[in-house]
């Protein structure tokens, strides 16, 4: 056997040169169970929420204002429709982010 051939079986393999996948998942839970879990992101989601609804309320100024006329010339009007429909459910979104944030801070004041 030359060398190259003996670190290929290497140790800790079977006959066939396969390692047991049984003996290398309990090491792995092992490994797991001794490292404390991250506690999870709650981040504030109102400015998350508002700052969609200025992103949208931007770009349809923008397309509104400087290339309205582009876009009736491509027949791409519709822009401006998914610009203001992208405002427009911002607002729901926003009441929820809202409830949720209030609900946040209630949850870590107990």
């Amino acid at each position: 056997m030359t060398r190259a051939s003996s670190q290929i079986t290497g140790a800790g393999k079977s006959s066939t040169g396969l390692q047991n996948p049984i003996r290398s998942w309990r090491t792995l839970d092992s490994v797991s169970d001794q490292r404390p879990r991250p506690e999870p992101l709650d981040p504030p989601m109102v400015p998350i929420a508002v700052a969609g609804m200025v992103i949208w309320a931007i770009a349809g100024l923008v397309l509104f204002v400087f290339f309205r006329d582009w876009l009736e010339a491509h027949d791409r009007t519709h822009w401006l429709d998914i610009c203001l429909a992208g405002f427009l459910l911002g607002v729901p979104g926003l009441a929820v982010m809202a409830r949720h944030d209030a609900n946040r801070r209630r949850r870590r004041s107990s």
